[in-house]
């Protein structure tokens, strides 16, 4: 223990950050120790393994609480405090009156990291009270947006809802910074502040020069239950708008609103050959949740499938499987999509013909050709349990014992691969079908060796068993 107390303070940092990670673990709390772990939180490169072993060691100890806050407040660090001793207040998770009394008048400090882990470090605590909620509101104003952001998390976290809550926030959408705008209208939504007041001040941000600030007010009349057409309008002037982030943001908010008017639906048919990959993504997830039941949902889905995103044709596919239609148009595509260029797309279309009852000897192939190319562990427990879900009629023998291999856990499989030692057992007999499917049929190269050596080595010892019977 000496030894590490003496190693903190080393010339070399590995040799304090080992120090320091060495008494997280031993697990000793002392004063001699915690004020040691404390130092390395001022001013040194040590400090993110002795925040970690000052947590470890002393979460809930109020001891230890002490100590750090002493830390905090000794006068010998002129006036400077260090954002890493702020933020090891909140993660040792005592609330005391003194610590939040600490932590509030650190809002305020002039190191906006000191401020943002203060705000960060009221939110882990958990304590409400006028102080902190005032506090914490007045710092959402702050020039630096992380320290903004902080503040407004902290206030969700605290779920400081309440009048006076509701009506500062109202209060701060006017605000010339844009942050500021943003973080308050999302709030009043997450709060659930749904007066004729406040759907007001979020209507008229609909209008903002921030698609940020759009983008929020909208979420948050959604989660309000204000859904009109103003709304609609606003949110589909975003999916024209030049920066990418509006575009993905507007088709969230239509996500979450579940807005399938005809107008919307073309806007989202537009986006999902958007030059952005992101931006075609959510498009294809969003029309796959708006677009109306029916016929034109399944003829838009089948549009989808030929999307050059394969997450886009990945989720048309599974909406098609879901939706139970079998149309003239379905089959074909499906078929089509059993040799995309996407594993995923082709398994996922495998399963989508299974599900419709559309079973064929091309889609037992196009199955058994998704463990090509080294896949065959990766894809064999999918593929089982689709074919599983053909009759057994429809299947040859050879397909049957297929299936059997594949449900077979790794383990079990290396056993089948080395059977030929075991040719004793009967109940292993069989197995030299099985062997001989994964030796003549599978696409996973190294098995079929493999397996062929095993089948071998079986019929030799099976041949010698015969001849001494």
């Amino acid at each position: 223990m000496t030894g590490l107390l003496g190693l903190i303070q080393d010339k070399s940092l590995n040799a304090r950050g080992s120090a320091a990670r060495a008494l997280g673990k031993l697990g000793v709390i002392n004063k001699e120790v915690v004020i040691g772990l404390a130092g390395l939180l001022l001013w040194d490169s040590a400090n993110f393994e002795a925040s970690l072993a000052l947590v470890q060691l002393g979460r809930g100890n109020e001891e230890v609480v002490t100590t750090v806050l002493e830390l905090l407040q000794n006068k010998h660090n002129k006036g400077r405090v260090s954002a890493d001793v702020v933020s090891v207040l909140g993660k040792l998770r005592v609330g005391s009156k003194d610590v939040v009394k600490a932590l509030v008048g650190l809002l305020r400090d002039k190191n906006s990291d000191v401020r943002k882990n203060s705000a960060f470090a009221l939110g882990e605590l958990g304590v409400v009270n006028e102080e902190v909620v005032t506090g914490l509101l007045e710092l959402m104003k702050d020039k630096d947006s992380d320290v903004g952001f902080k503040a407004a998390w902290a206030l969700v976290q605290l779920k400081a809802k309440g009048e006076n809550v509701v009506t500062e926030l109202v209060g701060l959408l006017p605000n010339e910074s844009p942050n500021v705008r943003e973080n308050a209208a999302r709030l009043l939504g997450v709060f659930g502040a749904g007066s004729g007041e406040v759907v007001k001040a979020l209507m008229e941000l609909l209008q903002d020069k921030s698609y940020r600030v759009q983008e929020s007010a909208a979420r948050s009349l959604g989660e309000l239950g204000v859904v009109n057409e103003e709304v609609v309008t606003a949110v589909l002037g975003l999916t024209q708008h030049e920066h990418r982030l509006a575009r993905v943001g507007a088709v969230r908010v239509f996500e979450q609103l579940g807005v399938g008017s005809k107008e919307v639906v073309e806007a989202l048919v537009g986006l999902v050959q958007d030059e952005d990959s992101d931006v075609r993504r959510e498009a294809g997830e969003a029309l796959v949740q708006c677009s109306p039941e029916g016929g034109e949902k399944v003829t838009m889905l089948v549009g989808l499938l030929r999307n050059e995103d394969f997450e886009v044709r990945c989720k048309a596919v599974k909406a098609l499987g879901e939706l139970g239609t079998v149309s003239e148009g379905v089959v074909p595509a499906l078929l089509r999509l059993q040799r995309d260029e996407s594993s995923p797309v082709r398994r996922e279309a495998a399963c989508a013909l299974v599900q419709l009852g559309l079973v064929s000897g091309e889609v037992v192939t196009a199955l058994l050709g998704m463990l090509r190319g080294g896949h065959f562990f990766e894809y064999r427990e999918e593929v089982a349990a689709v074919l599983s879900q053909i009759s057994p009629d429809d299947l040859s023998n050879g397909m049957i014992q297929a299936i059997t291999l594949l449900k077979l856990s790794s383990i079990e499989l290396r056993a089948v691969e080395t059977v030929g030692y075991y040719t004793n057992d009967p109940k292993l007999l069989n197995k030299l079908q099985l062997l001989k499917w994964l030796a003549f049929f599978t696409f996973h190269s190294e098995l079929r060796i493999t397996a062929a050596d095993a089948v071998e080595r079986y019929q030799r010892k099976l041949d010698l068993f015969r001849d001494e019977g």
